[in-house]
């Protein structure tokens, strides 16, 4: 699980450096070339929209490891403890099955749209090469809450099943 963890943190952390990089790299070129006032780089807004939307997915996935996720809690601080638990649980089992439908069905629009070579407008690139950080990202993100799942479960659920805190 370790292990599985830290190469989905190397390759989360990878993309959204290289991507934010990428992102202020275009938009300061084009801040400089309109102060400049030289003529326009059309090909940095879209490269820069494109990095942005692979940061993001690949943020959502980092976020469920730090659980930077926003959440309603109410709920679960009314309930007692043992019954919090697995309403937690069943929580997380849901949100693992939402992505992984999710991710099934990005993958599907990612093949649809390959076959119908979707290009971009300005770069002239096919499309799905953007449309596939959406589903990796939610690959990553169904991952990253299987492992949160298994550790709630161990820590949580098996190791202390009675405690009321």
């Amino acid at each position: 699980m370790k292990k599985i963890d830290k190469v989905l943190e190397a390759i989360e952390t990878s993309v959204i450096v290289v991507t934010f990089i990428g992102m202020i790299i275009c938009v300061t070129l084009q801040i400089c070339v309109r102060y400049m006032q030289l003529p326009a780089l059309y090909w940095t807004e879209e490269l820069a929209r494109y990095c942005m939307i692979y940061c993001v997915f690949f943020a959502v996935s980092s976020g469920f490891k730090t659980g930077a996720h926003i959440g309603v809690d109410a709920l679960l601080l009314a309930l007692p403890n043992r019954i919090s638990k697995w309403v937690a649980l069943f929580s997380k089992c849901v949100l693992l099955i939402l992505c992984i439908l999710l991710a099934k069905f990005s993958f599907d629009y990612v093949l649809m749209s390959r076959a119908g070579v979707l290009l971009s407008p300005t770069l002239k690139f096919p499309l799905y090469y953007i449309y596939i950080a959406i589903s990796f990202g939610f690959v990553f993100s169904a991952i990253r809450i299987c492992l949160n799942t298994i550790e709630y479960w161990n820590k949580e659920i098996v190791s202390n099943p009675f405690k009321e805190v």
